[in-house]
């Protein structure tokens, strides 16, 4: 691997412009961020972390969780429909999607039913992000089910036994 940086910013939105700049330039990353009342997060980064599709017609929730999922050292890449999950989907390849049910467009239902079809991205995981009732019913064969207000320690910690 190349040179390796360190980034020591408060603001998660510069954080991840940095890192993804300097990643795409070959550099190893170590960001350092203050979070709220916690010490310091620091993970290592690399432009080989797994990487995770969050699925959310919420912009506020679809920042949060790809802040969340990127401080813990993963790849983000986002869709704010069913529709557009698919084509992000096939660009990107995550490892893992984060699914919300209630959705315009096309809603987090279909676009799994459409994915399961094609048998190449059949057994990527699912957690299921929503604050429908119900949901444990929505989506056959999720890794979890996790309602909204949500733990965020919980959450990573899915993500985490689901794919490192």
């Amino acid at each position: 691997m190349g040179k390796k940086i360190i980034i020591v910013e408060d603001d998660p939105c510069v954080v991840k412009y940095l890192e993804t700049l300097f990643c795409e330039n070959g550099f190893e990353v170590v960001a350092a961020r203050h979070g709220l009342g916690r010490e310091t997060d620091i993970h290592r980064r690399t432009s080989m972390s797994k990487k995770i599709l969050v699925v959310d017609d919420d912009p506020n929730i679809m920042k949060y969780l790809e802040t969340l999922f990127t401080d813990a050292g993963y790849q983000v890449v986002t869709a704010k429909d069913g529709r557009q999950a698919y084509e992000v989907f096939e660009t990107e390849r995550p490892d893992l999607i984060s699914l919300d049910l209630d959705m315009p467009e096309q809603w987090g239902p279909r676009f799994y039913r459409q994915l399961r079809k094609n048998p190449e991205y059949k057994d990527t995981p699912v957690i299921v992000v929503s604050g429908l009732s119900g949901i444990d019913h929505a989506v056959k064969d999720a890794v979890a089910n996790i309602k909204k207000p949500f733990d965020r320690d919980e959450l990573l910690k899915v993500v985490k036994d689901t794919i490192g």
